[in-house]
């Protein structure tokens, strides 16, 4: 062992087969967005107009001082939702192979998403919207938009409410977090195939399988009239483009006794990313360098961390964060309009925080932790005890 640069695999294996700071990562991950959403969900899309965002380089000589630093600070946002899914292919991997069945990944996978979504979509419909809708009862529980939005269940996504949100400076969207729920599906049924053709056991021929598709995607994005692009808006990839994220995040993993851990390579890695997404030149080349950035975070000690946080309010800080904005922003901006835009901001960044750590909290109490325990009477116990991760996945 390299004492200096050891590897993944050698610092989970010290670990007791964990990732020790990936626990710090995810609630560090969905805070950052969480805010983020607090200020898009305060001042609308135009908060910053005048401008071509995403093109630093290009547009330079036109913007403001602000501008330049948002767009400077404009990769940091890509990284968020592209580094979670590819944490997600790296802790996903080590539960299917743990599990060696694909009833038993399933099966946790399904106790780690269902209850906790399907609470947050019963409670949204029937509660956040008939306390916000600007429609009468009878009409808004017999409304088409009431029943569709339940398919979000089973990730067929509806993002409206009838009369819900109509004013807000978004308008019209309940829980824009759930645009990933497609791609975090597409990922569970992507890692059924690779299970079940028993790729996940030949680390090499997978690998080549991959790279090759990331090639394949590289040169596909060179095209112009395939169209086929990374980016869905300024802030956020596409959906093939995150699962590609997790496909990566699953190689480091299955590699992990070959990825050192290094400061040096940290950097590079990170710097790499940031010139590769400024520029625009190779944004799926991009996508290496990010995975072994979140690789390098998730094998740092966060001890304080652990010592103050013990519940995984990560996933219920992604379910909650956005409509619990959106009601704040609902009830509180319209009292807030003479108030400096720093100041209606904090308001609605703390109250929103508070109140979804709050949610997310009793949501991993309540649903997700209870949730994970059937695994035990679903199971056979052999197998319930092999695919149970350190912390959910």
């Amino acid at each position: 062992m390299s004492a200096s640069h050891p590897t993944a695999r050698e610092i989970m294996d010290r670990d007791r087969g964990q990732a020790p700071g990936f626990h710090f990562l995810r609630h560090l991950l969905a805070a950052v967005i969480l805010m983020f959403h607090s200020y898009v969900l305060t001042f609308g899309f135009n908060g910053n107009p005048g401008y071509a965002k995403g093109h630093l380089l290009s547009g330079m000589a036109h913007l403001t001082h602000k501008q330049l630093v948002i767009e400077a600070l404009r990769p940091g946002l890509f990284s968020l939702v592209g580094m979670f899914f590819g944490l997600s292919g790296f802790l996903v991997a080590g539960s299917a192979i743990r599990s060696r069945s694909l009833r038993t990944f399933f099966t946790l996978r399904v106790l780690r998403i269902l209850p906790a979504l399907l609470t947050e979509v019963t409670l949204s419909a029937f509660v956040l919207g008939a306390a916000v809708t600007t429609l009468p009862s009878g009409a808004y529980y017999t409304h088409h938009l009431f029943y569709s939005y339940f398919l979000n269940i089973v990730g067929d996504i509806h993002y409206l409410l009838p009369g819900v949100f109509a004013a807000n400076p978004i308008p019209d969207t309940v829980n824009g977090n759930l645009w990933t729920l497609p791609a975090e599906f597409d990922c569970y049924m992507l890692m059924g195939v690779i299970m079940l053709t028993r790729l996940v056991y030949q680390p090499r021929l997978l690998t080549s399988i991959a790279l090759g598709a990331l090639g394949l995607a590289l040169l596909a994005t060179q095209v112009p009239s395939l169209a086929l692009g990374t980016r869905a808006d300024t802030t956020r990839f596409q959906v093939w483009f995150v699962v590609m994220m997790f496909v990566l995040g699953l190689l480091f993993y299955v590699h992990a006794a070959r990825v050192r851990i290094s400061l040096p390579w940290f950097l590079a890695s990170a710097s790499t990313y940031y010139v590769l997404m400024i520029t625009g030149v190779a944004d799926v080349l991009a996508a290496i360098p990010l995975t072994y950035c979140m690789v390098y975070l998730g094998m740092q000690r966060f001890d304080w961390f652990e010592r103050l946080v013990k519940d995984d309010a990560s996933y219920g800080i992604y379910l909650y964060g956005y409509p619990i904005t959106q009601t704040v922003v609902f009830f509180l901006l319209p009292h807030l309009q003479t108030a400096p835009a720093p100041a209606r901001l904090l308001t609605v960044m703390t109250v929103s925080v508070g109140l979804t750590v709050l949610f997310a909290t009793l949501s991993w109490r309540c649903i997700e932790k209870p949730a994970l325990r059937l695994k035990t009477a679903l199971l056979p116990a052999r197998q319930g005890r092999a695919g149970q991760p350190a912390r959910a996945a």
